[in-house]
C-alpha cells in the first residue's frame, strides 16, 4: 500500500523516501502540496504533531499568565511567562525553529 504523501514526495523529489517519514509541515495530513511535505526523523515528525490547548502549540495559562513551553529530546523546557497568548506562542515557535535548524545543521 502507498500513501499519497509518499507518492507526491517521490515524484517531486525523484527519489524514493525508503524507510524515512514524510511530514506534513503545516500538520493537515490532506494537504499533499509539495511544499508541505518534508523527509524528516520520526523525532523531528513528533515534535511537528498537533499538540495544542487552546492558546495555540506549546502554550499554558499559568497563574493569570501564558506559559511557553517546548520539550526536546524529551526533556521538557519551559520558554517563560508572557502577557498574552500571541507572546507565548511567539517564544514557542522561535524556539521550535532554532531547534528544527540545529538538527538539520547536525
Amino acid at each position: 500500500m502507498y500513501y499519497t504523501n509518499r507518492i507526491v514526495y517521490a515524484m517531486t523529489h525523484l527519489e524514493d523516501p525508503g524507510a524515512s517519514v514524510i511530514d506534513h509541515i503545516d500538520q493537515d495530513s490532506s494537504n499533499h502540496h509539495p511544499n508541505n511535505l518534508r523527509l524528516c526523523t520520526q523525532r523531528e515528525n513528533t515534535h511537528n504533531r498537533r499538540d495544542q490547548s487552546q492558546y495555540g502549540v506549546g502554550v499554558q495559562e499559568y497563574r493569570s499568565r501564558f506559559r511557553a513551553k517546548i520539550t526536546i529530546n524529551g526533556q521538557p523546557k519551559c520558554l517563560g511567562t508572557f502577557d498574552t497568548p500571541e507572546e507565548a506562542a511567539a517564544a514557542y515557535q522561535r524556539a521550535h525553529l532554532n531547534y528544527c535548524e540545529s538538527l538539520h545543521d547536525a
